[in-house]
């Protein structure tokens, strides 16, 4: 039992702790409230006073060469306009197929293109006592019964694996505005199935996926691939694989163009991609959104073809005839064509000079071709000319402990908004800030190791993932945390870098496209210096989508929105 004096000890001895605690603190800056994640922000003092000035600005053409993603379809916004986005890839021919030595009498049987959708099994259904699986589609857009005609050619313009015009020494770049100019060479094929200059489409054929159509009407089908094929001796053996397309393709030309080829021209895949450059994709006549994000690499072009083959057995020459495949894989160098027609307001709504002292009401961001933000924090007053915002230096001074800081970006989805009319399919999962000065992350993203079954939903605590419930007033927002970098600014251990925003695909892809203009914009503080960009991060490349959001400019008198505007709420702890 503790009597009153052990107690008077222990409170004395408690205090000390605590005191060599909050000394310690000072040394251990960034570790203070590092795992803060909820809403709980009853034992600080809340700050929301700081300066934030966000701004729109259009990207124009941007690099879309090589994605890791790319999109083929059409997405029909009404606040953004329509994309309709076309594809070119390169072929290579795996080892196996290098150098192939054909036999006689040769036929094709069928050619079919495949490409695997992405997509994941229901965990809510069952497989049958067939075999069948239920899967849900992944990175699909598109609207019920929305169709589109597809049509693949031979891609007549070679892909440089580095830019010619600078002595082969910088890689080359494609832009998303360079349609026309595979538009114009596309190759088709003949009737006799030669290669000729905007000839016929090579998915000619008259075939179905699961009763779908897959070239005109093109319809985007969710469920498992099944395949019957058929032995001399009639036997059938069905295989299932997972939801994705399987195109029908022209096998006169595939017999010209692969069982006819010279040689040399299979031998290897340098001489290969320079004699069949690859495919291109195009969408004509889509009637809804209907769009498609895929991994091109995996595509697969497989001929089912018979031959001849003679076998001798004590002298006896007995020739039968053999089912036999060729595979080429949709490998190498690949461009997404991404042509736009952007809706006038919504181009009308971005000045062509951003308001860099003020800010915008509304931020449009839209990947792809479309429009990004950019931030500037702590305002511009610079009266002893240092470099450093007067706002910021204040808040140096203030010995503030930082526990938490966020920028909280609401939807513009008020009922006589534009942006309301935006279907929720159409609205980004998720948007991305960044360090726009050095084109590189925020610290609190390279800090943050949270993962999620889903990648997209990673680093969940650095955020930005679109929320719609947790708000008491019923808002749409997405929420990004930069605790460490407010930290780092504050304490001096970092730049006040302007900051960008994007939505973004790939949360985990952090590299950047390059911009076919690259624009300037003036410096932060001071406004005297010029700050060019040249490049917005890949991901946003990748991403179709838009959405408008509230700006910091939205006046008082504005009872509706004011209290959605853009603010940087900073949580502290005085010493």
């Amino acid at each position: 039992m503790i009597n009153m004096n052990n107690k008077f000890v222990f409170k004395v001895v408690f205090a000390a702790i605590l005191v060599i605690c909050f000394a310690s603190c000072d040394k251990d800056f960034d570790q203070i409230g590092s795992g803060i994640v909820g809403e709980d922000h009853f034992l600080f003092e809340k700050y929301t006073d700081a300066t934030v000035i966000a701004y729109n600005h259009l990207t124009k053409p941007v690099q879309t060469n090589n994605l890791p993603v790319n999109q083929l379809g059409y997405v029909e916004n009404p606040v953004f306009g329509n994309t309709t986005a076309n594809f070119v890839g390169q072929l290579e021919l795996p080892s196996a197929s290098l150098s192939p030595t054909f036999g006689a009498n040769i036929a094709i049987d069928s050619v079919y293109f495949t490409l695997p959708y992405f997509s994941h099994k229901d965990p809510n259904t069952a497989t049958t006592s067939e075999g069948v699986v239920t899967y849900l589609l992944d990175s699909i857009k598109t609207v019920d019964g929305a169709k589109f005609n597809l049509s693949i050619y031979e891609n007549g313009y070679y892909l440089n694996d580095f830019d010619p015009t600078t002595g082969f020494e910088q890689v080359q770049r494609f832009f998303n505005n360079q349609n026309s100019d595979f538009d114009m060479i596309k190759k088709g094929a003949a009737t006799d199935g030669s290669s000729v200059v905007n000839g016929e489409r090579l998915n000619n054929a008259s075939a179905e996926l699961n009763h779908w159509p897959q070239n005109d009407g093109f319809v985007i089908d969710k469920d498992e691939v099944v395949t019957n094929l058929t032995d001399d001796e009639g036997v059938v053996t069905r295989t299932r694989t997972t939801p994705g397309m399987r195109i029908k393709m022209n096998s006169a030309y595939f017999m010209k163009k692969i069982f006819n080829a010279p040689a040399d021209k299979l031998a290897n895949n340098a001489a290969f991609k320079d004699y069949f450059r690859g495919l291109y994709f195009k969408i004509t006549n889509p009637e809804k959104t209907n769009l498609m994000q895929l991994n091109f690499a995996k595509g697969i072009i497989t001929i089912y073809y018979k031959e001849d083959k003679t076998t001798v057995v004590d002298g006896v020459s007995t020739t039968t005839r053999v089912d036999k495949t060729y595979a080429i894989n949709l490998q190498g160098n690949t461009v997404n064509l991404l042509s736009n027609s952007g809706n006038a307001p919504y181009l009308a709504a971005i000045p062509s000079e951003p308001n860099v002292t003020t800010g915008d009401s509304r931020l449009y961001l839209k990947g792809g071709e479309g429009a990004m933000a950019f931030i500037d924090l702590f305002g511009a007053q610079d009266t002893d000319g240092n470099g450093v915002s007067d706002e910021l230096e204040t808040l140096r001074a203030s010995n503030w402990l930082i526990n938490e800081a966020n920028l909280t970006f609401y939807m513009d989805n008020t009922p006589d908004s534009p942006s309301s009319q935006i279907p929720k399919p159409l609205r980004p999962l998720r948007i991305y800030l960044y360090d726009a000065d050095n084109n590189t992350v925020l610290y609190d993203y390279s800090t943050d190791v949270t993962t999620n079954t889903n990648a997209k939903f990673s680093r969940y605590t650095y955020g930005g993932i679109i929320d719609t419930v947790s708000d008491t007033n019923g808002r749409i927002k997405y929420k990004i945390r930069i605790t460490n970098h407010i930290r780092n600014v504050i304490r001096k251990s970092a730049d006040n870098v302007r900051l960008g925003l994007v939505v973004t695909e790939a949360i985990a892809e952090t590299g950047n496209a390059a911009l076919q203009t690259p624009f300037d914009l003036v410096s932060p503080v001071g406004f005297d210096e010029l700050f060019r960009v040249k490049s917005i991060p890949v991901a946003s490349v990748m991403n179709p989508l838009g959405v408008v959001l509230f700006g910091n400019n939205i006046p008082p008198s504005d009872t509706q929105n004011y209290a959605n505007r853009l603010q940087l709420e900073i949580y502290y702890t005085k010493f």
